[in-house]
């Protein structure tokens, strides 16, 4: 589940609407992140517009160790709620092997 140094992948909810906003924050900051995103055409003022749409709303996912996750949202400011396994009552981590196979789906073309 994490490397030798501690990185893992933790799950975060966000305000909504702010999924991109976040990760360009965490790309600014260094951060691995991932933001499952569609790409879709939208229909704004009767002109047909390319929309980048989040495949799962208020979600972002970061990989990172868990001091450096706990500074993004307290030191940093972000508007970052880690989701909890309510079994531990721990942050929830993905497993590295998971995670890159939701990349490598959602990435896929």
């Amino acid at each position: 589940m994490t490397d030798a140094d501690g990185i893992c992948w933790f799950v975060a909810r966000t305000r909504r609407g702010q999924e991109l906003t976040i990760r360009d924050r965490l790309d600014g900051f260094g951060i691995q992140n991932f933001v499952p995103v569609s790409h879709t055409l939208r229909i704004r003022g009767g002109r047909k517009v390319k929309a980048v749409v989040p495949l799962i709303p208020n979600m972002v996912f970061l990989r990172a160790t868990k001091s450096d996750a706990c500074a993004l949202a307290n030191g940093h400011g972000l508007p970052l709620f880690y989701m909890v396994d309510r079994s531990t009552g721990r942050m929830l981590v993905v497993p590295d092997r998971k995670m890159d196979y939701l990349i490598r789906v959602v990435t896929e073309e």
